[in-house]
C-alpha cells in the first residue's frame, strides 16, 4: 500500500526536504536513516502548506552536530538548498509512469547496500531491462555504501566484476578533462564513468566517489558533472543522459577508444547509466 512517488516508499516530499533528509541519513548512517524515518512520517501527516523547511534545517543542524565537528547552521542549508534544486528538476525527469525504452544486452553488475532492505526491489526491477545482470552485495547502507571501509567492499566487487570480463589494457596517454568532467583516479584500467545520485553530488565535484575511486586503480575513474549545462539538459531522463553521453563520447575517444568503457551509477545514477549504455549501444561507432 506504500506511495511509489519516490524512490524508497513513499511520496515525494520536495527538493529542499529530501535532501536535508538524505543528508542526515549519509552523515549519520543508521541513527540518520532512524531520524530521517521519523521525520518523514511526521511531513507526511501534515499538509504540504504546513510542512516548515527552517524548522527541520534546526533539526537537521542540531542531529548532525551533537556527532560531527563542523557542521555549521549556514552549511546545511547550504547543501539542503543545491541538493534541493537537483533532486527537484530529477525527480520531474523522471516523473509520470518514465520507463527505460529498452533492454540492454551488454554485462552489467547491480550492487545492493544490505543494510538498506527496501532498495531490495531493484533487484527485480532493473532484472526487466538488463538482460545479463550479476547481483553482488556490499557493505552499509544506500546512503553510507560508497563511504570509509564501505567503498573498499564496493572497489572489490567492481575489480571481480572486471576481471570477470578480462579487462587488460595498455596506460592511456594523459589527457585533460572536457568540461563537466572531473578525473578522480587515473591507472592503465578500463575507464569508468560515474554518475552521481538524485542529488547531483552537491557536496562537490565527484565526492561521492572520492573515497572509492583511488581503491580502483588502476581504473582511470572520472565523475559526471550535474552543472548548471546538465541542469538545463535535465528535461527526461534520456535527455540527460544524451548529454552525459556527449561529454563521454569527447572524452573517451580523445584518450584509448580501444579501452573498455563502463559506465558506473550510484542510486538513482543506476537509471541515468542504464539509459546511458542504451543510447551507446544504438549510436556509438
Amino acid at each position: 500500500g506504500e506511495s511509489m512517488e519516490r524512490l524508497g516508499g513513499y511520496e515525494w516530499l520536495g527538493g529542499e526536504i529530501e535532501a536535508t533528509l538524505l543528508l542526515v541519513r549519509a552523515a549519520l548512517a543508521g541513527e540518520g536513516i532512524s531520524w530521517a524515518g521519523t521525520e518523514a512520517k511526521q511531513l507526511l501527516n501534515q499538509r504540504p502548506e504546513e510542512r516548515d523547511l527552517e524548522a527541520l534545517l534546526d533539526r537537521a543542524h542540531e542531529a548532525i552536530s551533537r556527532r560531527q565537528k563542523g557542521w555549521e547552521r549556514g552549511l546545511v542549508q547550504s547543501y539542503a538548498e543545491k541538493g534541493g534544486r537537483s533532486m527537484e528538476r530529477m525527480h520531474t525527469a523522471a516523473g509520470g509512469n518514465w520507463a527505460p525504452n529498452g533492454t540492454y544486452k551488454g554485462n552489467a553488475l547491480l550492487l545492493l547496500a544490505p543494510g538498506s532492505k527496501e532498495f531490495c526491489v531493484a533487484r527485480d526491477v532493473n532484472a526487466r531491462y538488463c538482460s545479463n545482470m550479476e547481483v553482488d552485495f556490499a557493505f552499509g547502507t544506500h546512503y553510507t555504501i560508497l563511504q570509509k571501509e564501505n567503498a573498499a567492499k564496493v572497489a572489490s566487487c567492481i575489480f571481480g566484476f572486471l576481471r570477470r570480463l578480462s579487462f587488460d589494457l595498455p596506460k592511456p596517454p594523459p589527457v585533460p578533462d572536457f568540461q563537466g568532467i572531473a578525473t578522480l583516479n587515473t591507472g592503465e584500467g578500463p575507464r569508468l564513468y560515474m554518475v552521481h545520485g538524485i542529488d547531483g553530488d552537491f557536496m562537490g565535484e565527484g565526492a561521492q566517489y572520492s573515497t572509492m575511486a583511488p581503491l580502483l586503480a588502476p581504473c582511470n575513474s572520472a565523475a559526471l558533472l550535474f552543472d548548471e549545462e546538465a541542469l538545463a539538459a535535465c528535461e527526461t531522463i534520456p535527455a540527460l543522459a544524451s548529454k552525459y553521453l556527449e561529454r563521454v563520447g569527447q572524452d573517451y575517444y580523445s584518450r584509448n577508444p580501444t579501452a573498455p568503457l563502463v559506465m558506473v551509477g550510484y542510486s538513482f545514477g543506476c537509471v541515468i547509466a542504464h539509459q546511458m549504455a542504451l543510447q551507446w549501444n544504438r549510436f556509438a561507432p
